[in-house]
């Protein structure tokens, strides 16, 4: 075997170890683990000098399948970090030599949900209200009056709607607090408070969080009673939550 197959060999082997490193990245970036992240500027700082060298030789059968495997991957990753990306809410990676400085100071992702209401009263607007909707319907029909039917359905559909526009999208991420249009560098809050609702008027009750920033500033927003998550999350990032009221 001549030196430069064995060269090629050796090249070929450490591109199959890149496309292994990218799909472990791939991996652990759904799983949101954060340390997966740091492996990949050290990898691609190696491609550039390695494929080069590997182009050369792009008439083999090995190589082609190495690029396209390698090829394959980088997109597959540059993809799912524009989802992930679009999720959180920041500027989507053009390529994935930006994977890294996109999403690492976002990592790991804490909370990214719609708040809408507590379990109870998700379950109660869901599943309990529409069969009873069905119950009521059902009734109206066998007694030959249709009015009832219509009229709860419809009253259901509204309180469906209340929700929806009553609800928040929050996102934590290891740097930023986002409630909504409005967004919050962690490094840059003092403290949360939570004034949740008293267990008399719970139901349906909207909570106060107050937002104190390092300088004093504070910003107020209501939202939906169902901040479990929400703190938990707060929590988790080091931010102070000074919770008042309310039942958990």
């Amino acid at each position: 075997m001549g030196s430069a197959r064995i060269r090629l060999e050796g090249r070929l082997e450490q591109v199959e170890a890149a496309v292994a490193t990218v799909k472990s990245v791939r991996v652990a970036l759904h799983r949101g683990v954060p340390e997966s992240l740091a492996r990949l500027p050290q990898v691609l700082s190696s491609l550039e000098e390695l494929l080069p060298q590997v182009r050369r030789h792009r008439g083999s059968k090995e190589v082609q399948a190495a690029l396209r495997a390698l090829r394959l991957e980088t997109e597959g990753l540059v993809a799912d970090s524009r989802r992930i990306a679009g999720w959180i809410g920041v500027p989507l990676p053009r390529s994935v030599h930006e994977v890294c400085r996109v999403l690492t100071p976002h990592y790991p992702v804490r909370m990214n949900a719609l708040v809408m209401g507590t379990p109870v009263e998700l379950v109660a607007l869901l599943v309990v209200f529409p069969v009873w909707c069905v119950i009521v319907a059902g009734l109206s029909v066998a007694i030959g009056s249709l009015q009832a039917g219509p009229v709860v359905v419809g009253f259901w559909l509204l309180s469906v709607l209340f929700c929806l526009k009553r609800a928040v999208r929050v996102t934590v991420t290891e740097s930023v607090l986002r409630v909504d249009t409005r967004e919050f560098a962690l490094s840059d809050i003092r403290r949360v408070e939570v004034e949740l609702p008293s267990w008399m008027s719970q139901r349906g009750a909207r909570a106060t969080v107050r937002i104190e920033s390092q300088r004093g500033g504070r910003t107020t927003i209501m939202m939906p009673n169902a901040l479990g998550s929400f703190i938990k999350a707060l929590r988790q990032s080091g931010v102070r939550v000074a919770q008042t009221g309310g039942l958990w």
